[in-house]
């Protein structure tokens, strides 16, 4: 089965922002919680928060070390953070040719590269 959808500016900016992110927490990226999900401007203890999650990736992977992660290549990696990262970088990368087609040097202009066992999303622009 393959589907068509077609997002808005805002939409893909939000569906780049949310497969970034899902797949960052499932290869043991908590941190991202707080540093991108959660906005600055909301008053909480970012001290208090930054310990609870450090206490969850314990939990949660305990073969990793407080800095370590899950690479995107990882054979211990879900398949679906995989699926999740490779639908993020097909949409970033159009996303970021669109919005400056002269290019840039940072990864969102990068040819994506396929992580999961599954083709890369095709993505089109239109204007």
């Amino acid at each position: 089965m393959k589907l068509t959808i077609e997002l808005n500016e805002k939409q893909a900016k939000a569906v780049i922002d949310a497969t970034d992110l899902q797949s960052r927490i499932m290869s043991g990226q908590l941190e991202d919680i707080l540093l991108r999900a959660i906005p600055i401007t909301k008053n909480i203890d970012r001290s208090a928060a930054r310990q609870k999650i450090q206490e969850l990736k314990e939990i949660l992977f305990p073969e990793l070390d407080s800095g370590e992660l899950y690479g995107v290549f990882s054979d211990q990696l879900d398949m679906e953070a995989k699926i999740l990262y490779d639908i993020h970088q097909a949409i970033r990368y159009k996303y970021s040719w669109h919005q400056k087609p002269e290019g840039g040097f940072q990864t969102w202009f990068d040819d994506p590269m396929r992580t999961s066992d599954f083709e890369i999303p095709k993505v089109t622009v239109k204007d």
